[in-house]
């Protein structure tokens, strides 16, 4: 079983972590119980909260990927309407900025 100490501490603060929401904590605290277990399997609470640990730090990564590729394919899509205008109203825009930079 669980053993008074310093990984009584961990578990706790891992919990502090994740009331408080700051999920990278949390994992750094459950991967030092998991460096003091020594032999021992983890009780299942710690499964769970090493589970909790990484499922939300996992989620919140893909969320931010989920919309950096969103913020990319509207950037696309933007540059496809770009170049798919009439070629004569393409030539009239050059010619305007390059009569603006004189």
């Amino acid at each position: 079983m669980a053993s008074s100490g310093p990984r009584e501490e961990y578990i706790y603060m891992a919990k502090f972590a994740e009331h408080a929401k700051r999920y990278e904590e949390m994992v750094e605290f459950m991967e030092k119980v998991t460096a003091s277990v020594e032999g021992e399997e983890l009780t299942v609470e710690e499964c769970s909260l090493l589970s909790v640990a990484y499922k939300n730090v996992i989620g919140a990564r893909r969320a931010s990927w989920r919309i950096i590729s969103s913020i990319e394919q509207r950037r696309r899509a933007e540059a496809t309407k770009t170049t798919s205008r009439p070629s004569a109203l393409l030539g009239f825009h050059g010619e305007r900025h390059d009569w603006m930079e004189i």
